[in-house]
């Protein structure tokens, strides 16, 4: 089931108005829950965005997990923290909080930070299926959010963002029903962060970052135990001081 509602919500200053058109898929009695906004930014800013992440390619590290660098589970270069663009995209997530809630069909509630980190699948790279907020350091992480760029025309293939459902019966992972994202520049998308994920391996002609999967992405975490409760499926109190 589909809602082709479509929303125009405030702009980031000196940027186009934004419109977003929030999708539900349902899976039997199951449901994964999803929203993007196409054309966020200026063009010049995506050109900008790139530019900067090539300008300081020596500044990104092999992408961590929770357990340090594991590579059997996430293969990939990351940047953080940086500044720069890292703000543009903050600021829109502020500025649009109310429609990204309603999109997940989740209430709104008071923000205590978002994370915000730039990262690159090369050729051969990947991030296997996870959830977010699986951690006690995690969570609070109430929303993920993916923006998407790389240089055009689109010089990879694979990279798609496969979202999970679980299984409404035995809460587990079901591997049988997923929801497909391709990779689309200048996208950015939304799901809740207890949606079990992942990014498949990416496929590239070019080495470093030219031509490469490039993605600003991040969490809305949140001080309301509330929330952090409903979101993980943990009681408030087990992971009441990492939040």
């Amino acid at each position: 089931m589909s809602n082709d509602r479509i929303l125009t919500s405030r702009s980031v200053p000196g940027e186009p108005g934004i419109t977003a058109r929030p999708i539900a898929v349902r899976f039997g009695t199951g449901e994964i829950a999803y929203s993007y906004i196409d054309d966020v930014l200026l063009t010049t800013t995506v050109d900008k965005i790139l530019a900067y992440a090539k300008r300081n390619e020596k500044a990104f590290r092999p992408s961590k997990v929770l357990d340090g660098i594991v590579t059997e589970t996430r293969k990939s270069i990351s940047h953080e923290p940086f500044k720069a663009y890292g703000k543009i995209v903050i600021d829109l997530l502020h500025q649009n909080f109310e429609t990204i809630c309603w999109s997940l069909d989740v209430a709104q509630f008071e923000i205590s930070k978002i994370e915000c980190q730039m990262t690159f699948h090369r050729d051969g790279e990947y991030f296997k299926i996870h959830k977010d907020n699986r951690g006690l350091v995690t969570r609070s992480r109430c929303l993920s959010y993916v923006y998407y760029f790389h240089d055009e025309p689109k010089r990879y293939s694979g990279g798609e963002l496969y979202l999970y459902r679980d299984d409404p019966e035995s809460n587990k992972l079901d591997k049988t029903s997923r929801l497909e994202m391709i990779p689309k520049r200048n996208r950015i998308v939304f799901f809740r962060s207890n949606v079990y994920h992942e990014v498949a391996k990416v496929e590239c002609p070019t080495t470093g970052l030219s031509g490469a999967r490039g993605t600003i992405a991040g969490w809305i975490r949140t001080y309301d135990f509330n929330v952090i409760e409903a979101m993980s499926g943990l009681p408030a109190q087990r992971f009441r001081r990492s939040a």
